[in-house]
């Protein structure tokens, strides 16, 4: 996250920057199966051998993200973009068209 955020910024702007972990940590076991179903087992190992990205192991980790937009001088209203404002903005103009 680091490394991209400041990336995507500049391609993109910060108006396009969200994070979208995907956590299954909570997902009952039937559900994530089929979510993965499908995926070739190669794909499917190498997706399970993926080590967490030291504090960001869980979605209970995302006041860490927070922290750390803060500190490397990301406005308040910048991290609420990135940690879900755009995504929902984004919802919201696709559902409603």
């Amino acid at each position: 996250m680091d490394a991209m955020t400041p990336r995507q910024r500049v391609l993109v702007g910060l108006e396009h920057v969200g994070l979208g972990p995907d956590f299954m940590e909570e997902m009952p076991a039937e559900v994530a199966a089929q979510a993965l179903k499908g995926m070739p087992p190669e794909a499917l190992q190498q997706f399970v051998a993926i080590p967490p990205t030291e504090g960001f192991e869980s979605i209970s980790s995302c006041p860490n993200v927070t922290r750390g937009l803060l500190a490397r001088g990301y406005s308040e209203e910048d991290v609420k973009k990135i940690m879900g404002g755009n995504w929902l903005r984004l919802y919201s103009d696709v559902w409603q068209s």
